[in-house]
């Protein structure tokens, strides 16, 4: 694995609130990592699932920590546009 998502992993796993590493937040886990990489952006080009996690469409979160603040204007765009 290349240096770079060894970093990225666990910086996105804290961003999103110390985000659960079993199926399926695994894959939101490691997806957001890897586009994240990828695309050099932080969170551009979100997934579905994980703007609908962030939306509170799967419930409530039931996270260990809470969610960054860059998380909590990430969240906020998203309802923004959505019309939450």
């Amino acid at each position: 694995m290349p240096e770079i998502l060894q970093k990225e992993l666990p910086r996105v796993q804290l961003e999103l609130g110390n985000f659960w590493s079993v199926t399926p937040g695994s894959q939101m886990l490691w997806t957001t990592a890897v586009n994240n990489v990828l695309k050099n952006a932080r969170y551009k080009d979100s997934s579905d699932d994980l703007k609908n996690l962030m939306l509170g469409r799967y419930g409530e979160f039931h996270f260990t920590g809470r969610p960054m603040r860059s998380m909590r204007r990430f969240r906020s765009g998203l309802e923004r546009d959505s019309g939450v």
